[in-house]
């Protein structure tokens, strides 16, 4: 029906091992895809995939094509503001930008210009690279800012993953106190929101929500929950805590 290749589209992701992952890089008007298997470490893997590839460009244009060799380019006309590969994550594979690529995402996911699903997947796939040892963590720290308006449970939970491995990293490093100042301005803004006391009407992701940023503002010391909490520990008897909290 659809006069695409499935069945040879489908037995490459069916009948070897591991998926791909994307490297996408721009030079003036071509923009280059390539693929290569995803391995943790620095093996490379011999396997391609047929891959369907869309990619949008600003908000002027989105278009599809299937990646087929190891390396494609694609000739875009007229400029754009960013290129944002895999919409709404309907292809199975890790984007890896190129670092001037990457640089234009910073803005339309500070002000949330992408959907829930699309600011979880680049800091997912940021995520997935810096444990491959493709990527190193000051660019992820740095790129991570750009979720200092982030109000959406789903996307924390990759964020909150992001900033334990990162953790794990610096740790017991002398960058450590810098990076714990760095999650303080991280969830600063969100627990100020949220606070330690339930709102009336509130779904239940932020429930869920508010439980994470305690969690993180315990583990990294931020002051003002720390404060707050010595006050309700204190007051208990007159004001029990919620069980949620």
């Amino acid at each position: 029906v659809s006069k695409k290749p499935i069945t040879k589209l489908m037995a490459r992701f069916t009948l070897q091992p591991g998926f791909p992952v994307i490297s996408v890089s721009q030079n003036k008007q071509a923009v280059t895809f390539s693929q290569e298997r995803f391995i943790l470490g620095t093996a490379k893997g011999k396997e391609s995939w047929l891959v369907p590839v869309t990619y949008t460009l600003s908000e002027k244009k989105k278009d599809t094509f299937l990646l087929a060799n190891k390396t494609q380019k694609i000739v875009v006309a007229g400029s754009f503001d960013y290129l944002k590969v895999n919409p709404y994550e309907l292809s199975f594979f890790i984007t890896s930008y190129s670092p001037e690529l990457l640089e234009r995402l910073y803005e339309p996911v500070l002000r949330r210009s992408f959907g829930s699903i699309d600011r979880l997947a680049i800091i997912r796939d940021l995520h997935y690279l810096l444990l491959a040892g493709r990527l190193e963590p000051a660019i992820v720290l740095n790129f991570l800012t750009a979720y200092r308006n982030e109000e959406a449970y789903v996307v924390w939970v990759e964020i909150t993953a992001v900033i334990s491995t990162l953790r794990k990293i610096l740790y017991g490093t002398a960058s450590y106190p810098l990076f714990e100042t760095y999650v303080q301005a991280c969830i600063g803004p969100l627990f100020k929101k949220l606070g330690y006391v339930k709102i009336i009407g509130e779904s239940n992701l932020d429930v869920l929500l508010r439980s994470m940023i305690l969690s993180l503002a315990s583990l990294y010391n931020l002051p003002t929950a720390r404060a707050q909490a010595v006050t309700l520990f204190k007051e208990r008897a007159a004001k029990p805590l919620d069980p949620d909290v």
